[in-house]
Order: C-alpha cells, then structure tokens, then sequence
C-alpha cells in the first residue's frame, strides 16, 4: 500500500514540475492570459479587425501592418485579445494596443484602442 501511495505521489510531483513548464514554455503568465507572436491569421484578421474598427469609431486612416504580440484570455462566451499592433499613420510606422471581444464564427466588438504608444 505505501509504494503504490509513493508511487502516486512521484506520478503527480512530476506532472506538476511538467505542467509548470509548460505553462512557461506556452507565455501563459498563469493568469490566464495566452500570448503568442500574433503571426497566426486568426491573429491577423483579429489586427485588421481592430483597426479598421477604430478607424470607423474616430474617422482615422490609420492602415494596418502587423501584429507585434497576441494574448488571449478566456472570459464568459468568448475571448478578450489584448493586441500590441503596428499600423502607418499618415505613412509612419507608429505602435497601438487594442482589446478586441471576440465569439469565435460570432461578433467581434472593439473595447479599447490607444496609441501611439
């Protein structure tokens, strides 16, 4: 009985040590929040979103570039994705954040977007 309880216990000690790593590995700040290069197109298309949506919202021209980081955080029926994005303002690269609500093959609604910062 008490090598099966050792056993168990070795089991679950190396799990967690690979869990922790993982969530390292992954940029997860164990907040939940997930970040990634933003190079994905889901991540693209969410960066398009943003600034064509704040541009519509404040009657600007800005025109998107890139995406510099993607985080996403789960939050009740969908994501928030807070994106550091590059976009030209009058023909110069400028940096932005924007926070995007978005219900995957749902609606998208821009919650917030600053810069340059």
């Amino acid at each position: 009985m008490e090598n099966s309880f050792i056993k168990i216990l070795i089991f679950f000690l190396v799990f967690m040590l690979y869990e922790s790593y993982a969530i390292r590995r992954n940029n997860n700040s164990g907040d939940g929040w997930r970040c990634s290069d933003g190079s994905a197109q889901y991540d693209i298309g969410l960066g398009r979103f943003a600034v064509d949506e704040h541009n519509k919202q404040m009657g600007t021209s800005l025109v998107y570039q890139t995406n510099v980081k993607a985080c996403a955080k789960m939050v009740n029926s969908g994501r928030n994705w807070n994106m550091t994005i590059k976009a030209l303002d009058n023909g110069a690269g400028k940096t932005y954040m924007a926070l995007v609500f978005d219900i995957p093959l749902g609606k998208r609604t821009l919650l917030s977007f600053s810069g340059p910062i």
